[in-house]
């Protein structure tokens, strides 16, 4: 079935357009376009995002992992953050690797059919994007958790997810030009921005650039924009350096 739903996705992602991108509601076709045409398992910060994505899908649901079992949710949340921290450059695998193994058997006793649980469990797969595709292939059905428009809804939601994090990758962004002058102050807020997760300040960011001569509207109207912004958000990114 895996095999067969990436054949499926594949075929369909080699026809994707700019346009296709933007508006894609299926989250299957943007992931396997962007390991078809972007090689994003290819490099660290394709990765990188692949894995920050699966977590993201996971804190949709941060109030409801532990529906089935209120006394595994933190072990399984723990995991979660193993994870982005990983991501992040800021834990080995080694200690990654022993963190979710002791996350998962904590949480042993929440049955993978917990649509929330089953989520957070797939975002912690060592292989990034296995972890991407089976929170994309598999969450929103877990369980019968979500039919119909709530199907519709929750992949939609995914894919929403990618074009934060991934951006636009037919057209490229570049770091901000006025970075240069005024890097300091401004690389600070958006760091404080992305550790802290105070994503309501992402529009004083936006102004603190345009302050500093900054006139990309792609990154400007991503900002000021309502969301969903998560960590490893693509502007916030470009800023961070």
């Amino acid at each position: 079935m895996i095999l067969l739903e990436w054949s499926t996705n594949a075929d369909r992602a080699a026809t994707l357009t700019e346009e296709g991108w933007r508006q894609g509601r299926r989250p299957l076709i943007l992931l396997a376009w962007l390991r078809r045409s972007a090689g994003v398992t290819q490099t660290k910060d394709g990765r990188r995002r692949l894995r920050l994505f699966a977590c993201a899908c996971a804190r949709r649901h941060w109030d409801r992992i532990g529906d089935q079992s209120p006394t595994h949710a933190d072990a399984l949340r723990n995991g979660v953050v193993a994870a982005e921290r990983f991501a992040d450059g800021e834990i080995d695998r080694a200690t990654f690797e022993a963190e979710v193994a002791e996350a998962r058997r904590q949480g042993r006793g929440i049955s993978v059919l917990a649509a929330p649980a089953f989520i957070a469990g797939h975002s912690t797969l060592t292989v990034a994007f296995e972890g991407a595709w089976e929170v994309a292939r598999l969450g929103p059905y877990a369980g019968g958790a979500y039919h119909g428009e709530q199907l519709e809804t929750e992949q939609a939601a995914q894919c929403d997810l990618i074009r934060e994090i991934f951006g636009n990758p037919f057209r490229p962004a570049e770091p901000p030009a006025c970075l240069p002058r005024r890097g300091g102050a401004i690389r600070a807020l958006a760091e404080t921005i992305y550790r802290e997760r105070t994503y309501a300040e992402l529009p004083v960011l936006a102004d603190a650039l345009e302050d500093a001569g900054c006139s990309d509207e792609a990154i400007l109207a991503h900002l000021r924009a309502p969301g969903p912004h998560v960590r490893g958000c693509w502007a916030v990114d470009l800023v961070r350096g």
